[in-house]
Formats: structure tokens, C-alpha cells, sequence
């Protein structure tokens, strides 16, 4: 049980990384493409600034989620087990 619990914490928290880091670039991105607008908000039609800043914070989020979900982590590979044929035969060294 202690297992499962643990494995739902680490995916929460990966979604929120992934959920902060394409918020961060979302507004970054609309920062930056509406820096010498100030009066951007108060026209009728949503600006394309908003949309290209959505679609940049998306793709930055699902490239987050790729990588933290694709990338297993250390603690969870098992070593790899030894077959008999091919495992070292006992016996003296010899030297030489």
C-alpha cells in the first residue's frame, strides 16, 4: 500500500512541475510579445498574443510531462539477473 501511495505522490507532484513550468512560460511568452502594447486587454477580439502564449505554455508542459514520465527513475530499475548459461563458471583463478 505504501508503494501505491508513494508512486500517486511522485506523479502528482510531476504534473505540477510540468503545470508550473508551462504557466511560467506562458506568461513569460505573453509578457514578452505584449511589452509595448499597453492597452491590449481593452480591444473587443482576444489578442493572438494570448493564444500563441496558451500553445507555447501546452507544448512546454507536455514536453515536461515527456520527459519526467518517459525517464524512470533510479530507484525503481532492478538489476539485471543472470542467466545460468551465461554466468562466470566457480573455479580457481589462474594466474598468468
Amino acid at each position: 500500500m505504501g508503494e501505491v501511495l508513494f508512486a500517486l505522490g511522485r506523479g502528482i507532484v510531476k504534473v505540477l512541475v510540468s503545470l508550473f513550468a508551462a504557466a511560467g512560460v506562458g506568461f513569460l511568452v505573453f509578457g514578452l510579445t505584449t511589452r509595448n502594447q499597453p492597452n491590449l486587454l481593452k480591444q473587443g477580439p482576444p489578442p493572438a498574443e494570448i493564444f500563441l502564449a496558451m500553445g507555447a505554455g501546452a507544448l512546454t508542459g507536455a514536453v515536461v510531462l515527456l520527459v519526467l514520465f518517459a525517464i524512470p527513475s533510479r530507484k525503481s530499475r532492478q538489476p539485471p539477473s543472470f542467466r545460468e548459461d551465461t554466468a562466470v563458471r566457480e573455479g580457481p583463478l589462474r594466474g598468468g
